[in-house]
């Protein structure tokens, strides 16, 4: 098998100091488009060495070795917006593109359709706590004053919008594959439990907008 993946980091020319750590394919690792403002400003400054770390033979070896050396030089040395690995684990945004982010959600609330889609979500018999009664319900006891006073325990609201509690709970069972040999026949949610995985990234996989995660990947057999 072609080893297709690898591990890169870029590093100055003044005093070869590694300030950005990556994984990629192809000819991404000496690729100068599409990198963050801080990796352009660090560098025009002070120059650009590529080098490829390590190539590997599978794409979830190449992810794991990108996050612990991004965790071994430090987010803090580095010019990566994440922690590494797939997903968005660590991100930070600058001020401006939280502002960007901010606006962007005040237009969508603004719109009478995506409002009364998010209310239809969960209205009715949609609604976790819907025919919930009694010192069941999470605001029962709470008239100002704090529960304790009561010695009422509200419920644990995780719990309860947890698994097939949650609006958006998908109930399809899934036939997993993992690059190691592993297989589940489980659903999206117990499968990102047992495993810690990504949410956001494993329901692009379920819906067929990505591959693989981490490399567990949907076996069509």
């Amino acid at each position: 098998m072609a080893k297709k993946w690898y591990v890169y980091w870029h590093s100055t020319v003044n005093d070869c100091r590694i300030f950005y750590v990556g994984k990629g394919a192809g000819k991404r690792w000496k690729a100068t488009s599409r990198r963050n403002a801080h990796w352009s400003r660090t560098a025009e400054k002070h120059g650009l060495i590529c080098d490829i770390f390590h190539h590997f033979n599978h794409e979830a070896c190449a992810l794991s070795w990108e996050v612990a050396i991004i965790k071994y030089f430090g987010r803090k040395h580095l010019c990566n917006m994440t922690d590494g690995g797939e997903g968005m684990s660590g991100c930070s945004h600058s001020d401006q593109a939280k502002e960007k982010i901010r606006i962007s959600k005040i237009k969508m609330w603004e719109n009478d359709d995506y409002r009364k889609q998010q209310t239809d979500r969960v209205s009715g018999d949609k609604n976790p706590m819907f025919g919930v009664k009694g010192n069941m319900h999470h605001s029962y006891g709470n008239r100002g004053r704090s529960n304790k006073l009561y010695g009422i325990k509200r419920p644990k609201h995780s719990e309860m919008m947890s698994g097939t509690g949650h609006p958006n709970h998908d109930p399809r069972v899934f036939l997993f594959r993992h690059v190691g040999g592993d297989r589940e026949t489980l659903t999206k949610c117990e499968l990102r439990i047992k495993y810690n995985l990504c949410s956001s990234s494993l329901s692009k996989l379920c819906d067929g907008r990505a591959k693989t995660h981490l490399g567990w990947s949907i076996d069509s057999d």
